[in-house]
């Protein structure tokens, strides 16, 4: 009993600190929808993070020509929390090539 106790703690104290240091960021292709699992350079309540720069197969989309600010600020915060990069240049020139 004592080792259920125990294994029920320790996965309470596991379970916050994933959520808060471990992230996922969706990439749509044509068919489907990729994830891919990174871990954050600053600790934040968001989980899922939307790249629309990113496409599988799909030709590749400039901040710029994004379509609503939503995703701008989905994408910045990609660029931040998993990069740490505040510069969007730099961060769309990740994967630009």
């Amino acid at each position: 009993m004592k080792k259920l106790k125990y294994t029920i703690l320790i996965l309470l104290l596991i379970c916050p600190l994933f959520y808060f240091f471990v992230g996922i960021e969706l990439v749509g292709t044509e068919d489907d929808i990729l994830y891919d699992f990174f871990i954050k350079k600053h600790p934040t309540s968001l989980f899922f993070y939307q790249n629309m720069v990113k496409c599988g197969e799909c030709d590749f989309v400039e901040y710029k020509d994004l379509y609503s600010e939503e995703t701008k600020t989905d994408f910045r915060n990609l660029c931040y929390y998993r990069y740490d990069l505040t510069d969007i240049k730099q961060c769309e020139n990740l994967f630009r090539y």
